[in-house]
């Protein structure tokens, strides 16, 4: 990426996190950030001398256990608002935030994520819908953060939502960490021959973007991903090649899906339901590429696990 001589600096919110404590490792941009915990630093003691964009990570991350739901919107909407209102204020330019895919409240149902309207598959054929509203506090949240956003917009202050679906990359928790270690460990694996498409993006493709869209300074609702979407059984072939290539991975039998469909519905969805978002219509034209291929982004994921576990 081809960069002016001069940056100016950009505040990077929740840096401690997955996300942005790789920005300050990999982004074209990371000399010119400036960290700040919103923890210790109230919004009204911010120093935005010098800052023209502000990248805003920080956040209540979606948690399985329960949560109380107002936390949720008072650090996702309510801080997410106050700090863009203060950014505008101290006169920054361009104003990024980490949003989510589920603003989508996407259904049971397998979907399709074109631009950013949500493409609902049935027997049919693919039916444009309107927005489904979120189905927890966690997009919600992120939700009316957005909408509060979009009306401080001007063409002095730009804003650029970002909308990721599942990011993976070293250091990864939650459920790719715990598929790793189910492929380290021993005895096969009961994910072989489920035809869906997952749609995730690898943590540097997604700082490569942000790192584009810094420096475009575009105005744009983005939902990115990886291209293409890859299966269950494809995801757990690929890390297996790299973390224990000799590991058994086996089909469910096709009369224990419905079952599993009734007990564990949730876990069942994210098994076997897709959720792909086709490619931005935009990007491409605007001159961004995908740095690394999906078997790049999860051999390097792997190695790292492998790395940090032998």
């Amino acid at each position: 990426m081809d960069l002016p001589t001069h940056q100016p600096n950009i505040l990077l919110t929740g840096s401690s996190g997955f996300l942005g404590s790789r920005f300050l490792r990999k982004s074209a941009f990371r000399e010119q950030a400036i960290p700040v915990s919103l923890q210790k630093t109230p919004v009204s003691e911010i120093d935005f001398e010098g800052v023209a964009t502000v990248l805003h990570c920080a956040g209540i991350a979606h948690r399985m256990e329960k949560t109380d739901e107002k936390l949720y919107f008072d650090v996702n909407r309510d801080l997410t608002l106050a700090l863009a209102k203060a950014s505008k204020a101290a006169g920054v330019k361009h104003f990024i935030f980490l949003s989510t895919i589920k603003v989508f409240g996407l259904d049971s149902s397998d979907n399709l994520i074109q631009g950013n309207l949500v493409l609902s598959s049935s027997a049919e054929a693919l039916a444009q819908a309107e927005l489904p509203p979120p189905t927890d506090a966690y997009g919600l949240s992120k939700l009316e953060a957005e909408l509060g956003l979009k009306k401080l917009e001007s063409e002095a202050f730009r804003i650029t939502i970002i909308r990721p679906p599942l990011i993976y990359g070293p250091g990864v928790k939650g459920n790719l960490q715990k598929l790793m270690q189910a492929i380290q460990g021993s005895g096969p694996l009961p994910l072989g021959g489920i035809d869906n498409r997952r749609s995730m993006i690898f943590v540097d493709n997604l700082i490569a973007l942000i790192d584009y869209l810094i420096k475009k300074r575009e105005s744009i609702t983005i939902t990115p991903s990886d291209q293409p979407a890859i299966s269950t059984s494809e995801l757990a072939h690929h890390l297996a090649n790299t973390i224990n290539p000799s590991k058994k991975i086996l089909s469910i039998p096709v009369f224990l899906r419905p079952i599993i469909k009734l007990l564990k519905p949730a876990f069942y969805s994210r098994l076997f339901r897709s959720l792909e978002v086709a490619p931005h219509p935009n990007l491409n034209e605007l001159g961004y590429t995908q740095p690394y291929t999906v078997e790049q982004g999860l051999k390097i994921m792997a190695e790292d696990f492998l790395k940090k576990t032998h």
